[in-house]
């Protein structure tokens, strides 16, 4: 799938599929808001994903893989909202989601890899259902950069015991929920620990 721009104007792009991979190898780009659906199947994105300052979706049944250096972007009010229904989301480590103020909702049914940042002034929201949300690699590098953030995990967040490696963050309001394998957060500002 390559997508071509919205040429400058409003027009927004809207992309069903029934079943199967829907792979993005070209780069989506638009004036106007951004859907990406696939009812059955997975998507597997190899080309960047960005919207001017219009919305963002990408609901899928099973996996959403976004690859090395790819990035999801919007502006100013823009959401980005990602839902792996009863699959994982996995974001490479030099993969990047940005916006100005608007929400950021990650979803998962099972598992969700953080990658490069998710960056906004508005809210994260990151719900693993039956799995763990975790930091894609081991360096000290910023995951998060928000005002709110929720992090719900039926597991854990982050890493502790014998591989430590916590989920790294600079946000205002942090409410969270986890399993037994517990909740490691590195947070480089004073927080507040919301509901």
């Amino acid at each position: 799938l390559a997508v071509p721009s919205s040429n400058g104007r409003d027009g927004a792009i809207v992309i069903d599929s029934l079943e199967g991979l829907m792979t993005v190898t070209g780069a989506v780009s638009a004036h106007g808001h951004v859907r990406l659906h696939v009812t059955t199947g997975s998507l597997l994105a190899n080309a960047n994903i960005q919207s001017v300052d219009k919305d963002i979706s990408i609901l899928v049944l099973r996996d959403i893989t976004v690859t090395d250096g790819i990035d999801i972007t919007t502006s100013s009010t823009g959401t980005i909202d990602i839902e792996a229904l009863i699959g994982s989301i996995t974001l490479s480590t030099s993969s990047d989601l940005i916006t100005g103020s608007g929400d950021v909702r990650l979803l998962a049914g099972i598992n969700i890899t953080l990658g490069g940042y998710i960056s906004t002034t508005g809210s994260v929201s990151a719900t693993a259902v039956t799995g763990w949300i975790r930091d894609g690699d081991m360096d000290a590098g910023m995951d998060i950069y928000s005002f709110g953030l929720r992090l719900w995990s039926a597991i854990g967040v982050g890493q502790l015991g014998a591989s430590v490696n916590p989920v790294e963050t600079t946000s205002s309001v942090l409410s969270a929920r986890v399993g037994t394998e517990g909740l490691n957060i590195l947070e480089t500002d004073q927080l507040l620990i919301g509901d």
